[in-house]
């Protein structure tokens, strides 16, 4: 008798240890896909500040390069009108 009550306590806190441990397999699956959720939407963030930041930059690249085009067409049309002024200055 005293053998069957030692093998039912053996078995009970065998019991008690696979349930604790199934127990804390869930909870860490459920961290980690909670984490994994956060992390997704961290990067889906993380990508669309780089796909706007991107936008600006190229943005701000075609406006210097198109003010940078313009300045050098207005200088050059000045420089072509000073040319013909003198070209006609020497005729007259």
């Amino acid at each position: 008798m005293v053998r069957a009550t030692e093998e039912r306590k053996i078995k009970e806190k065998v019991e008690e240890a696979e349930n604790e441990r199934r127990n804390r397999e869930v909870e860490e699956a459920g961290r980690r896909n909670a984490e994994e959720i956060i992390r997704a939407r961290e990067q889906c963030l993380y990508d669309e500040i780089v796909k706007m930041n991107q936008g600006t930059v190229d943005s701000y690249l075609n406006w210097i390069i198109n003010d940078t085009v313009e300045r050098a067409s207005d200088r050059q049309a000045s420089i072509m009108a000073n040319l013909r002024k003198q070209e006609m200055n020497q005729h007259l």
